[in-house]
């Protein structure tokens, strides 16, 4: 082979030999860097925070199920597990600083209430026991009178049904004579007039006296009921005054009033209701209503056995009242 010959091929090999050299030297150049890009894309992917970790992390298996919640969201709580006074350590707020619940009508912390306690009156609404317990008889001149009463309030009429675990009975409202202590009554039973709750000490709106009890019952007297304590010392945290007409008397049985704390102008919530003529209430004692229906039902309540305070053994409760308009 000439020089020429040699010169040619040692040329053309050299020229394979580079081009095969940069061939694989670009492929390898192109894996290191798709293997570089493959690595910045794991590292930069965005984390579920909620997802649990993947399997095989490395981490010791978990002796129980794990839960993932989300910030600033309060663990899952069973209600019943939970104390009275509960005061839900475990609640954060927005900045994740722990926060401090304090669940309705409970004790704040260190066993001070939030509330103010509900008052019991120290005079008692309790209407004077007659001087005898021979039942007062009505004289024929007061026959006269009553007539010509219940022919003047019965241009009007308000009906109370007292609906109570012993049965039913009507009152009709004397809404003319007495209108601004009938319609406080009226407001208290349809729940319109807000009032202090013995409970919780807030004030409320609500029926008053639907679930309160016949509290004290003296036969041939009368029968007393609308404490929220049930001890004849609670009312709706407020009085209002007297309004009496000389058309009202208590001359017989089935006369409703409201009972005072024996002072002027301390009317609250708590009624009685006459089992015999009193006449020494008149003018002591605003006449809201009378009997119209169901009297009998006011004598079995009278005929319960009672304690010592005169307060039925077996409760009589008031269920609810009921206002008709006619």
């Amino acid at each position: 082979m000439n020089i020429m010959s040699s010169l040619a091929l040692g040329s053309r090999v050299l020229t394979i030999g580079l081009f095969v050299g940069c061939f694989f030297g670009v492929s390898h150049v192109h894996a290191q860097s798709d293997g570089a890009i493959f690595v910045a894309q794991q590292n930069l992917a965005p984390v579920d925070p909620y997802a649990a970790p993947p399997a095989g992390d490395g981490l010791p298996p978990s002796s129980g199920t794990a839960t993932f919640s989300a910030p600033n969201e309060a663990p899952p709580q069973d209600p019943t597990s939970l104390p009275s006074n509960d005061t839900s350590t475990g609640v954060v707020g927005p900045d994740g600083s722990p926060m401090q619940v304090i669940l309705p009508n409970q004790p704040a912390p260190g066993g001070t209430s939030t509330l103010p306690a509900p008052v019991e009156s120290s005079q008692s609404y309790d209407v004077p026991p007659p001087t005898d317990s021979s039942t007062q008889q009505i004289t024929p001149s007061e026959v006269v009178e009553i007539k010509k009463e219940s022919k003047e309030v019965s241009k009007k009429k308000t009906l109370a049904i007292f609906r109570t675990s012993m049965g039913n009975f009507t009152v009709r409202l004397f809404t003319r004579q007495a209108p601004r202590t009938t319609q406080h009554f009226i407001d208290l039973v349809r729940g319109d007039k807000e009032f202090i709750d013995a409970k919780t000490g807030r004030k409320t709106r609500r029926p008053f006296y639907s679930g309160l009890i016949f509290h004290r019952v003296i036969k041939n007297f009368i029968i007393q009921g609308g404490c929220p304590f049930g001890n004849g010392k609670g009312g709706p945290g407020f009085t209002i005054a007297d309004e009496f007409s000389p058309n009202l008397r208590h001359r017989k049985a089935g006369v409703l009033s409201m009972a005072s704390a024996g002072e002027k102008d301390t009317n609250g919530s708590q009624f009685f209701i006459t089992l015999s003529p009193q006449p020494e209430f008149d003018d002591k004692y605003t006449i809201i209503g009378e009997v119209t229906q169901g009297m009998e039902i006011v004598n079995d309540i009278a005929r319960v056995k009672v304690g010592p305070t005169d307060r039925p053994i077996k409760r009589v409760y008031i269920i609810a009242i009921d206002i008709v308009d006619e």
